[in-house]
């Protein structure tokens, strides 16, 4: 990966688009360049795939929590239990973290009862001991563009 990869990158994340011609215009170079600069990037799985930016609003509701989950410490408990919560419908984000609890959890529920179904499926695994579930009221900002921006 060489400079102009980075930029490409860089307009790809400020930008938020994929567009081929916007980013050429951006980065200088030409849109058949850019081109097969992202598919290299691809096949070096430095890029995993594109996510639009979504519009919450102008969507289905749905729900934010945040999870806090203890688990019955053994070996390999991280892996096993990370798994299983992963595998979750409603899980968006699995953290394995250091603290008074071993995972943190986001979770996208449509509704109320979506949300008792994916708590109640993290309750259920074995070695869960507890969680603790905070109910997002509205989201300040939520885009992990801004860690990528590499600027």
């Amino acid at each position: 990966m060489d400079s102009k990869d980075l930029d490409i990158l860089k307009s790809m994340l400020n930008l938020k688009t994929n567009n081929l011609q916007t980013i050429a215009d951006t980065v200088n170079i030409s849109k058949s360049s850019v081109q097969k600069r992202i598919k290299k990037m691809e096949d070096d799985h430095i890029i995993k795939g594109f996510i639009p930016e979504l519009n919450d609003e102008l969507l289905p509701e749905t729900s934010t929590a945040i999870s806090m989950i203890k688990a019955r410490y053994g070996p390999g408990y991280s892996e096993e239990i990370g798994k299983q919560i992963s595998q979750i419908k409603g899980i968006c984000s699995l953290y394995y973290i250091l603290g008074d609890y071993d995972f943190m959890a986001v979770i996208k529920a449509r509704g109320r009862k979506d949300l008792e179904r994916i708590i109640n499926s993290i309750s259920a695994i074995e070695r869960v001991e507890r969680s603790n579930t905070i109910t997002v009221l509205s989201s300040v900002i939520e885009d992990l563009t801004l860690f990528y921006r590499l600027d």
